[in-house]
């Protein structure tokens, strides 16, 4: 049973015909969708068969895994990341098209495909759902994890890491520096992430900040002091001059 609606499944996924005879190949982000609705749907499978090409009777035939085992290779997310190390900052980046990760034979509505919870958060999916292209959106996030996981090799599942926006509307990640970027069918993301150092600076420029502001508050009042005693004193030798020339 297990076999036939993941065959259903898979070629609703890839938009073509898949049997047991077909020998399958998946991208990162079909191996995603994948994982999700299995792990969802509680069907075992050999968790190595992912990283090349499968048959189905290999991918959920023989030794299975539990639902809480499952989990992509960090191995094979590092090896086909391209990964930039320069001093303190490690890169990340990835890029997907739209209906690869969305066909039109699947639904982007978590309350119809369980498996979305499996990659998205419920902030992030009702997020989506807010915008003008929703299944954008999803893409460009789903980017962003992956190029935060490439630029970090974090052994993390994609719902553990979430892309939200901040007040400016820009993507943000505790932790790492993010943007997301479409155009056409394709999204694309890059993942910095930042060092301690780098917060121990931004820290300083903000405390010198403060300190400047604080000089210049001094500054003012200074200024507000002094013009005030100007005129006393200006007050004060127009009083003289009166009383001198009146007696």
């Amino acid at each position: 049973m297990s076999v036939q609606i993941t065959l259903e499944y898979l070629s609703k996924l890839l938009n073509k015909p898949i049997t047991d005879r077909v020998e399958i190949a998946l991208s990162s982000a079909q191996k995603s969708r994948v994982h999700g609705w299995l792990s969802q749907n509680g069907i075992l499978f050999n968790e190595s068969t992912l990283a090349g090409k499968f048959y189905i009777n290999q991918l959920l035939g023989g030794a299975g895994v539990s639902v809480e085992q499952l989990q992509i290779s960090s191995k094979e997310i590092a090896a086909a990341s391209s990964k930039l190390d320069m001093g303190k900052f490690q890169i990340g980046i990835d890029i997907q098209r739209v209906d690869e990760l969305f066909p039109k034979g699947l639904s982007f509505d978590p309350k119809v495909d369980k498996g979305l919870t499996q990659i998205y958060t419920t902030k992030e999916l009702s997020y989506a759902q807010s915008k003008t292209d929703p299944i954008a959106t999803l893409t460009g996030i789903f980017c962003a994890k992956e190029a935060i996981q490439k630029a970090s090799n974090l052994n993390k599942k994609l719902m553990d890491i979430e892309i939200l926006p901040d007040l400016n509307g820009m993507p943000r990640s505790e932790g790492f520096l993010v943007s997301i970027s479409h155009s056409g069918d394709y999204a694309v993301a890059i993942a910095v992430v930042v060092s301690p150092d780098s917060i121990a600076l931004k820290n300083i420029s903000e405390n010198e900040g403060d300190t400047i502001m604080e000089i210049k508050k001094t500054r003012g009042l200074f200024e507000k002091i002094n013009n005030k005693f100007i005129y006393l004193i200006s007050f004060f030798l127009l009083i003289l001059y009166v009383i001198h020339y009146k007696f």
